[in-house]
């Protein structure tokens, strides 16, 4: 017979699941069975997530203690800061409110440039304007700044891993 093989060849059937889906004796495991360990961009992706978690954690905690802040806090405030005295210490934290337009403990670019708007003369705002049109009506200048930091930041980019990049905020 030459060629052609006494004994059947079996051919395994392709599998687009990992081996840790199944028993040692080939039948699939259940669900609640699966061990799968976290993979290589799982973990990457679980680092980057918990540093944007920890600051919004600090961010919610310094908000509740401003908002919730007690005569003890203002006492060591008033210590600390020895030219000020407690009420001037509230007129701060009253100030710091108003600016806060959206009352998130943060103030943002936006709500300072709001309150800077309605607090200076329009002589000033035609002078910004008048001083930073001739970058923003040139689009020629523009696409060059542009086109100059994409190629500034490509060059740091390819420097990176693939972990620091998507830990950077890249993917």
């Amino acid at each position: 017979m030459g060629c052609s093989p006494s004994h059947p060849i079996t051919r395994s059937p392709i599998i687009y699941e990992p081996n840790s889906f199944y028993s040692v004796t080939g039948t699939r495991k259940k669900y609640a069975d699966f061990e799968l360990g976290n993979t290589e961009f799982e973990l990457i992706q679980e680092q980057y997530w918990n540093r944007l978690l920890f600051v919004r954690r600090q961010t919610a905690l310094s908000k509740r203690k401003f908002l919730e802040m007690t005569e003890k806090d203002l006492k060591a405030l008033a210590k600390q800061f020895s030219d000020l005295d407690e009420a001037e210490i509230l007129d701060l934290k009253l100030q710091f409110q108003t600016f806060d337009l959206n009352q998130d403990g943060i103030i943002d670019y936006e709500e300072l440039f709001h309150k800077f708007c309605l607090s200076i003369s329009r002589t000033l705002i035609q002078e910004l304007r008048r001083t930073t049109d001739p970058f923003a009506n040139n689009e020629v200048e523009q696409i060059g700044f542009l086109c100059k930091r994409g190629t500034d930041n490509i060059q740091r980019v390819r420097k990176l891993s693939v972990a620091k990049q998507f830990l950077v905020g890249l993917f």
